[in-house]
């Protein structure tokens, strides 16, 4: 299983597992925030298609700009079907940068839980949830474990990303369209349980926005969240940027802190858990027990 594959077996389980909505046009709270924070995955679901309009990849990598030399900062809105109740937007932000690796992201929802965020910098991958601060040590630099879990590709680019992926027949071309006033190029992928739209600017691929239908077969009617690209900007490195790549920790938060054999010991277990689940017919997974977690 590929590092794609398993992120998206991760998040197809949340999706799955979600409770549908019980009639077209009515959707828990709960039922949303599930799907909201899935998307980040759902889009990710980019698999074998056939690109029709090839890229040069390599070409559009190289006029890529330096990213060593900058920071990616993007942000995310994903909105609710029309008619729905509860949390109506779900929000991602991240900001990222690359020799040495380190990155921040920042989500929220409208109508939803508090705010969480996470980072990674020097081996250190962190996060911030419910007033604690969780700490993990002993993580390399371009690694599965320190990679930030990006809503539109696995890598650190999106619009390089999407241009390979393209290329190498990962996602289908539509070819241009008109979508929120604009021309936008689309990419199109379908799969058993979740179909993505991204669009993205012609010219430079940078990510526009999209849709994501996850599909509940005989359980419920397929829902369709929206999400649209508020910033997509390249930031020069300078102190003030520098600092959007880490969390501010308000004083008193609760501090935990695993170290490098902790997280080691932690991931054997989980790996060895994981491989006693089994795929249902409905598509979800089947574990024994309780997965192991490292306390706090």
């Amino acid at each position: 299983m590929s590092e794609l594959d398993a992120y998206l077996e991760r998040f197809g389980a949340q999706v799955r597992g979600a409770k549908p909505p019980r009639r077209r046009g009515q959707l828990a709270a709960g039922t949303l925030l599930v799907v909201a924070v899935a998307v980040l995955g759902a889009v990710l679901a980019l698999g074998p298609g056939g690109g029709t309009q090839p890229v040069d990849a390599v070409a559009a990598a190289r006029r890529a700009l330096d990213p060593r030399g900058v920071i990616l900062h993007m942000r995310i809105r994903t909105d609710a079907p029309p008619g729905v109740s509860g949390i109506q937007q779900a929000y991602q932000e991240t900001w990222t940068a690359q020799a040495p690796e380190r990155w921040r992201l920042k989500q929220w929802w409208v109508g939803g839980p508090a705010q969480e965020q996470a980072a990674y910098a020097g081996g250190e991958l962190s996060w911030l949830r419910a007033g604690t601060l969780t700490v993990r040590q002993g993580y390399k630099d371009d690694t599965p474990q320190s990679r930030l879990p990006n809503m539109l590709t696995q890598g650190a680019e999106p619009d390089t990303d999407l241009r390979g992926m393209l290329a190498s027949g990962a996602v289908q071309d539509r070819g241009e369209v008109q979508s929120g006033g604009r021309t936008v190029r689309r990419l199109v992928r379908t799969s058993r349980h979740v179909d993505t739209v991204i669009d993205v600017d012609p010219a430079t691929f940078a990510p526009v926005g999209g849709s994501t239908t996850t599909k509940f077969g005989n359980r419920g009617p397929a829902m369709t969240s929206t999400f649209v690209v508020e910033a997509f900007e390249r930031l020069p490195i300078t102190p003030q940027n520098e600092a959007r790549l880490r969390i501010v920790v308000p004083e008193g938060t609760k501090r935990v802190v695993h170290s490098s054999a902790d997280v080691r010991r932690f991931e054997r277990e989980y790996r060895e858990w994981r491989k006693r689940c089994r795929e249902r017919k409905d598509g979800r997974s089947a574990c024994p027990g309780t997965p192991p977690r490292l306390d706090g």
